[in-house]
Parts: C-alpha cells; sequence; structure tokens
C-alpha cells in the first residue's frame, strides 16, 4: 500500500491495499505468499516545537513477511534515510534540522521525541505481530469471500480492525464448525472402517461357503457316477453267451429306476439329446449321436444303457474332462502336424475330444500313408471309383462284398438299408481298394475297418485308412488268403500271455485250448463290434498312433481283468464265452486303458521293433507249414484222382459198383440220446439224424461240400464238431 502523508501532527495515516492478495494462488506455499505480500508504508508526522523548532518526519516500511525486529529496523533506516535527503545528511535512524534555538532546547526536544519514537515503535511492534498473525488467515478467508466488487480498502486504523475481527469471528465460527466436521469425519471413518472390516469379514465368509459349497456339489457329482458306475457293475450274463442278452441283478424293486428318472430329467436340462425309458422302447428306438439305434425291450437292458449314458454326461462335468479339453485346444493350435512324441501319446492314452477326432484320425492316417499318396496323385481314388464297375478284379471279390455290406452295422441308421449312403460310400471303397492291391482284393474283415472310417472321415479318406492298416500299420500278409500274419501274432500273444499271466497260460493249455480262436478276429477287425463302442473308439484313437502294439495291450488288458473267472472255466465252450463276454462288458474306459498301460509298462510288452522281428520269425515258421500243408494236400487230392480212375476202371470191367452211391461216412450219439449219421459220396455230405425206436431216419437239412470223416460230441453245450476229407470243421448245435 502507498504511504499516505497526514498535516494533522501526530496523527497516523494509513491505506492498505489488498490487491496482491487476492491475486495469490492457492497452490502457493506459505513462503511463495509471503514473499509475494505488498508492502506497508507508514508516515508519521509531529507538530513544531516552540521557537521554530524542526518538525520531524519517520518513515516505516513493514512487510508481512518481516518479524517484528526486522520492521523496527527497517522503520528506523527509513527514517534516517528520508531525514539525510532532506538535510543533506548520511546517517540511519532519526535527522533533526538546527535550528537557532539553544541547546538545551535542542536535546529536551530530542528526548521528547525518542520517547515519542519508542512509544511509536512498540505500537508498531504489536500492529506488525497481529498483521503477521493474520496475514495468512485473512489470505484464505478472502478468496472465498470477497466479491467481484474488488477488495476492500480501509480509510482507518480502527475500519480495519473492525473488519479483521468480523473477519475472526467468521474464521472462528469455520474452525468450530471445522472442527465439529472433522470430529464427523473421524467417527463416519471409523464407522467406514468398521463396515469395511464386517464387509471383508463377510465376503471371506462368502468365499469359504462357496467353497465348500462347489466342494459338496463335486462330492455330489462323484457320488452320482459312483452310483451309476455301480448299477452297470451289476450286470450278469445268465446263459454265458453275451449274445443271448444281460440282466441286472438289483435290490430295491423299482426304486433304482426312479431315481434313474429323477438324474436323466436333472440331466436332459443340460444335454437334452440324452435318451429317456420311453424312446427306448418306441418302435424307432433311440438314435445316439453316432448314428446307432438302441431299442431295449428288455428293462435290464434300458436300465444298463440309461446308466451308461447317465455316466458318460457326468463324466463331462468334472473338471479334469475340462482341463483336457484344454490341452487337446492348445496343442491343436500349437501343432501343425502330429508327430508321435510323449506329450501326443499322453493325450491320446486319455482319448481324443470329440470335436477333434475327425481331424485328428486324418492326420495320423495322412501320415502314415503320404508317400503312398505322392506317388499315387491327388486324383487316384476317384480314378480307381470310375474303373471299379467294369474291372475283373472287382467281379471277383463283388459278391463276398455285397454279402459282407449288410453285416457291417445293421444297427446303424447310415447302414441299416441297401439304399443308405453309408452302405453305397462303404461298397465303393472296398470295390477301390480291390483295383488299388489286386494281389489282397478283399478279406472279411475290412468292411468292419471301413465302415469304422466312414463315421468320422470322408470317402476319400476311409479309403486311405483302409489302405493304412492293410499297408502300413500291419504286415503285408495279414489280410491274405492264408492269414499269415494274423496268425503269427496270436502266437506272440500267447508268448506275452505266458510271460504276464503264467497261472492263466498253464490253465489253457491244460485244457487244450487256443485262444487265438476268439483273439484272432479281434486283431483283424481291430476289436470293432467286440468291444463296447466307447471303449472301442479309445483303442482305435490309440491304435492310429502307436499302432498293432496297441492291439496286444488291450487284449492282455482283457485278459487280465477276468483271469479270475477264466480261471474257473473247465471247458473249451466255457472258457470262449467268458473270454468274450468280458471284452463286450468292458464298459469301463479309463480302467481298461490304465490296465493296459500300465501291464506294458511293468511287464515289458515288447517295443514295436521287436514285435516286428518276433512276428517274423511266426511267419516264416507258418508259412513252411503252410507249404507242407499245401504239398500235403496236392498228394493227397493226386492220390484221390488216382484212386478214382482205378475206380472207374474197376466199375467198367464190373469188378465194383459206382463209387457216386451215397455211403453212410461217420456216426454218434447225441446227448438226448438220439443217433446222428452223415452219408454222401465223396463230394458232398448231408446229415439226419435217426430214431431208434420208430425206426425213423429224419434229415436236418444240412449238406456240407465235402464228405464227412469223423464226428464228435461237446456233451457240455450239445455242439457237435464234424471234420471232413476238405480239412475243415463244421459246428452243429444239436439242441436245434
Amino acid at each position: 500500500a502507498s504511504p499516505q502523508h497526514s498535516d494533522q501532527g501526530s496523527e497516523i495515516g494509513t491505506d492498505f491495499n489488498y490487491d496482491s492478495l487476492l491475486e495469490e494462488s492457492p497452490s502457493k506455499s506459505r513462503q511463495q505468499q509471503q514473499q509475494t505480500k505488498p508492502t506497508k508504508r507508514y508516515s508519521v508526522s509531529t507538530p513544531a516545537g516552540a521557537g521554530g523548532s524542526p518538525q520531524l518526519q519517520a518513515c516505516f516500511t513493514t512487510s508481512g513477511r518481516d518479524s517484528a525486529q526486522e520492521s523496527r529496523d527497517r522503520s528506523g533506516s527509513s527514517c534516517r534515510s528520508e531525514a539525510s535527503s532532506s538535510g543533506g545528511a548520511s546517517a540511519s535512524g532519526f535527522a533533526v534540522k538546527k535550528s537557532d534555538a539553544g541547546d538545551s532546547d535542542i536535546r529536551h526536544e530530542m528526548e521528547d521525541l525518542q520517547k515519542q519514537n519508542s512509544a511509536l515503535k512498540e505500537v508498531l511492534r504489536k500492529r506488525d505481530t497481529l498483521i503477521a498473525e493474520l496475514d495468512l488467515k485473512l489470505s484464505r478467508a478472502l478468496r472465498f469471500n470477497v466479491t467481484r466488487a474488488g477488495p476492500p480498502r480501509f480509510k482507518s486504523e480502527s475500519a480495519m480492525l473492525d473488519w479483521i475481527k468480523e473477519k475472526s469471528d467468521n474464521l472462528r465460527h469455520l474452525e468450530e464448525q471445522c472442527r465439529v466436521l472433522q470430529n464427523n469425519n473421524r467417527f463416519v471413518n471409523s464407522e467406514v472402517r468398521r463396515i469395511t472390516s464386517l464387509r471383508h469379514m463377510e465376503q471371506e465368509k462368502f468365499r469359504n461357503q462357496d467353497k465348500l459349497f462347489r466342494e459338496h456339489k463335486l462330492q455330489l457329482e462323484n457320488w452320482k457316477r459312483d452310483y451309476l458306475f455301480l448299477l452297470q457293475s451289476c450286470i450278469t450274463v445268465p446263459t454265458g453267451d453275451v449274445s443271448d442278452g444281460i440282466e441286472l441283478n438289483l435290490y430295491g424293486g423299482g426304486r433304482h429306476k426312479e431315481r434313474l428318472r429323477e438324474l436323466l430329467e436333472e440331466a436332459r436340462v443340460v444335454n437334452p439329446r440324452l435318451p429317456t425309458f420311453e424312446s427306448l422302447v418306441s418302435p424307432d428306438g433311440h438314435v445316439d449321436s453316432y448314428g446307432f439305434r438302441h431299442s431295449q425291450e428288455s428293462e435290464s437292458m434300458q436300465l444298463h444303457y440309461i446308466s451308461r449314458q447317465l455316466h458318460e454326461h457326468y463324466a463331462t462335468t468334472l473338471d479334469r474332462y475340462d482341463e483336457h479339453q484344454r490341452h487337446w485346444k492348445s496343442f491343436i493350435a500349437s501343432n501343425r502336424s502330429f508327430t508321435k512324441t510323449t506329450e501326443l501319446k499322453s493325450l491320446i492314452r486319455g482319448g481324443i475330444p470329440r470335436m477333434y477326432r475327425s481331424a485328428v484320425w486324418r492326420e495320423l492316417i495322412h501320415a502314415q500313408v503320404q508317400e503312398i499318396r505322392s506317388v499315387r496323385g491327388q486324383q487316384y481314388y476317384s480314378g480307381l471309383v470310375q474303373r471299379a464297375t467294369e474291372s475283373d478284379i472287382v467281379a471277383k471279390h463283388r459278391k463276398q462284398i455285397s454279402l459282407d455290406l449288410m453285416r457291417t452295422m445293421p444297427g446303424n441308421v447310415r447302414f441299416e438299408s441297401s439304399d443308405s449312403e453309408g452302405i453305397q460310400k462303404l461298397q465303393e471303397i472296398l470295390q477301390a481298394f480291390c483295383l488299388h492291391n489286386p494281389s489282397v482284393g478283399y478279406c472279411q474283415g475290412m468292411n468292419f475297418i471301413a465302415g469304422m472310417g466312414l463315421l468320422f472321415l470322408s470317402k476319400e479318406d476311409a479309403f486311405w485308412l483302409l489302405v493304412a492298416v492293410t499297408e502300413c500299420y500291419f504286415h503285408p500278409l495279414y489280410f491274405t488268403g492264408s492269414l499269415l500274419g494274423a496268425q503269427a501274432d496270436q502266437l506272440v500273444l500267447k508268448d506275452l500271455i505266458r510271460r504276464q499271466m503264467p497261472n492263466l497260460h498253464e490253465h489253457i493249455s491244460n485244457l487244450d485250448i487256443d485262444v487265438g480262436t476268439v483273439t484272432l478276429n479281434w486283431f483283424l477287425a481291430i476289436y470293432f463290434d467286440a468291444l463296447p463302442f466307447e471303449t472301442l473308439l479309445r483303442l482305435w484313437d490309440c491304435f492310429l498312433l502307436e499302432g498293432p502294439k496297441v492291439l496286444f495291450r488291450f487284449a492282455l488288458a482283457v485278459l487280465k481283468s477276468s483271469e479270475a473267472a477264466l480261471l474257473r472255466q473247465t471247458d473249451t465252450i466255457g472258457l470262449w464265452r467268458h473270454l468274450k463276454a468280458a471284452a463286450r462288458l468292458a464298459f469301463d474306459v479309463d480302467g481298461l486303458a490304465r490296465t493296459a498301460f500300465a501291464a506294458g509298462a511293468d511287464a515289458g510288452v515288447p517295443s514295436r521293433r521287436e514285435l516286428d522281428a518276433r512276428r517274423g520269425v511266426y511267419i516264416a515258421a507258418l508259412a513252411e507249414a503252410d507249404e507242407r500243408r499245401k504239398r500235403l494236400r496236392r498228394r493227397a487230392l493226386q492220390d484221390e484222382e488216382e484212386e478214382a480212375e482205378e475206380d472207374e476202371a474197376a466199375v467198367d470191367r464190373g469188378d465194383m459198383e459206382s463209387p457216386n452211391q451215397p455211403l453212410v461216412s461217420s456216426g454218434l450219439s447225441s446227448p438226448d440220446g438220439s443217433v446222428w449219421i452223415c452219408y454222401g459220396d465223396s463230394g458232398r455230405s448231408q446229415v439226419c439224424r435217426l430214431r431208434i425206436e420208430d425206426n425213423l431216419m429224419f434229415s436236418l437239412g444240412v449238406e456240407i461240400e465235402s464228405q464227412v470223416s469223423c464226428s464228435y460230441s461237446l456233451d457240455s453245450c450239445q455242439v457237435v464238431l464234424l471234420g471232413t476229407l476238405g480239412m475243415f470243421i463244421a459246428a452243429l448245435d444239436a439242441g436245434s
């Protein structure tokens, strides 16, 4: 503020300007505010003494940032400076003009002035102290309370003090309100902290309850799966032959059926494709996702099938199922080709997810036939299809192919009639293969392999699957007329049974049973129609990656799981039936797979190279034995021709009757007391039954294209075995 000089004696005049206070930024620090505060200047005038004593002037300069001592020093310095400039002297403090009066008067005046100066300094010090204390408060209050009209200007000190007092009262009121608000704020903060703590406690409690709920839910799902699995394990085969049907021995009457209904209704909310009891007894039956039609009249079969489907459904709700799906998704995204690695082997042994099976099978098959396809060209399959209709090679196998088409999958909607799309594709593939490999042509069992491929692959890929199986996975002699490769594998399997299950091997040997009679078809058709379909899929998944070694592993697993029951059998037919039933009832996919691969790890199933070596040794031995049989057969045929010529010559001479007259060649008694006889000539034989008490003979309508040379009755199962000169055996059911 600029100083105001007063002419009224010792009156103090002030004029404060607070513009600079309003211009201060709220964000400035206290030091910045003090540095920018205005300088306040005060002028004090005293009346002239008697005798023309000189007039004294004192100027004081203060700043809001200065202390009281600094204010007094600068005011004294300013007064001396102004006195010096007016009188021409240089000094600090007061400057007094000399007059004509005496020295004594001057001393008195100087003493009065010094007292007055001291009093003024004390007033100024107190005022400066008050101003310094209020400056900061005013700067804060003025930012909010001063209107646009500008800061107030005071004409007197009393007005300023009144204004300061009013603002101080307002400030104290605001401070009191601030303290109240602070107390309220502290209370609110404490309540917020308390509520937050309670909220955290509730959240933790909710998390624990949610975790417990999930654990109980998972436990409940596991109990449901175990219950369904237990129902499946109650299955029995009353006749010993699984083809005659199965039964579930359950206690509790209809209670289990009602529980299955409840579980089924609950599961169908998630998966509406699950079957119902009503669909299983309807004329059209229930068609599953693979196209197989299921129609069950027996309540036991209904309960068992529903239990299986529900068990598979609950398996998809497990965490390990989701984790397995994620692993497959990650593997397929990061791998363009499927080479045999430990990771891929582990994934496939756990099962290929349904959504990826077609693509994975295709990649595995193409990896096997890559060289063949590159040599043959892209249009190779379509060319074979076009040539097949007029090919003489195909004509030789067309009859057998036509007979086997309808036997492939009669229970599947894609193969249930001759006009079905699957039947047309299957015929096309089998005929094309006859042209592709004329030396093999068509062999029974190929229809199952190609049909299995058509469930997941296109026509051309199913054709290459058949090529891969017959030419890459198996030995070239596997599907020839003599089946040398398949027979050799049965001998290898016997060696493995002797190594891993010596008790079972000894039992089978004592009964003089050839287990290959059953397992040969398992290997030729890659277990098609021997295992439950879900188990069959797992085996095929592993086979397409690891090859024929998988067939041995699963055969050993089936034998191992049913070893105790097989050791109790005392006849050939009983053992065969139990072995077939053990395979047909292998619904525990994961359990059988674990047994298969664990057995290989523990007992040391030979590697693929060792299996090939053993197979080669047995194939050589079988080929030599087959050649000996052919020589003996040729010699026998030659002897028969010579005997026939001699007989014809004897007939011509009249020494004997014509040999074409029917003769009785064999006879035996059946378990029911009747007598069977076989009569005929060298070309064919007929089977008849004699009723001794009535002297009657009944033809059974059975004709065999060779002369029967021997016969044997199996009393335990009412089966009659007939041996022929054509070196084959016919089995007849005596009960029918």
